[in-house]
């Protein structure tokens, strides 16, 4: 007797890879979704300790700089050159009072001997003080030395050359002097009135045509 021939679908083999090509595909993807989710769940805990930095880091950066219309607070700063004694033994006058200026307009400029465009304002500062523009000049993230031979290579176009320091000034301590020097980066000047309120943020280095604008004030 013949037994009976196993008839084959010429399409089972191929369902077989089919199937076998749909797994793969699926197992793919699961897994695609799955790392997915991760780095999504990854990305939003690095988002919120981001922010969670930030609020941190805002509350406890510097004071707003001091903006148009604002009246200085008096300060004290030391003297460029002037050394710094043992037990805070300072002499007055190794400082100077910005209630000197009292009744009378002036310019604060602050600036670095490392910091071109300091140096590329630096006629302009002899120009303005030719013309009779008081300027207290603050020497800031410095080093005396550099800061010293500076003024005696360029000349010191400063009525009053003095240094923002470490800590150790009055003005410092109290936060006065912060908001003064908050205005992102040097050069940077403020021109005070006569009544010692703000006239004039100048962010970067003075230019011929802001030389008008401060003389309007004399």
């Amino acid at each position: 007797m013949n037994e009976p021939e196993q008839s084959v679908h010429p399409n089972a083999h191929g369902a077989d890879k089919s199937d076998n090509g749909n797994n793969r595909y699926s197992f793919s993807l699961w897994r695609f979704i799955l790392w997915g989710s991760i780095l999504t769940l990854l990305g939003m805990i690095a988002l919120q300790l981001w922010d969670e930095g930030s609020r941190t880091a805002s509350s406890t950066s510097s004071p707003a700089a001091l903006t148009g219309g604002e009246r200085v607070p008096q300060f004290q700063l030391r003297y460029l050159g002037s050394e710094i004694e043992p037990n805070g033994s300072n002499s007055s006058a190794d400082y100077f009072d910005s209630k000197q200026l009292k009744g009378k307009p002036w310019l604060v400029n602050f600036w670095a001997s490392w910091c071109p465009p300091c140096r590329e304002e630096w006629p302009h500062l002899h120009s303005l003080t030719e013309q009779g523009v008081i300027i207290v000049g603050v020497n800031a993230n410095d080093f005396n030395d550099k800061a010293l031979a500076w003024l005696q290579q360029a000349g010191d176009p400063f009525t009053h050359s003095l240094v923002n320091g470490q800590g150790e000034e009055p003005g410092l301590a109290n936060g006065y002097v912060s908001r003064l020097t908050n205005l992102g980066g040097l050069p940077a000047s403020y021109l005070v009135d006569e009544r010692g309120v703000v006239r004039m943020q100048i962010r970067g280095p003075i230019k011929k045509e802001s030389i008008k604008q401060i003389l309007a004030y004399y």
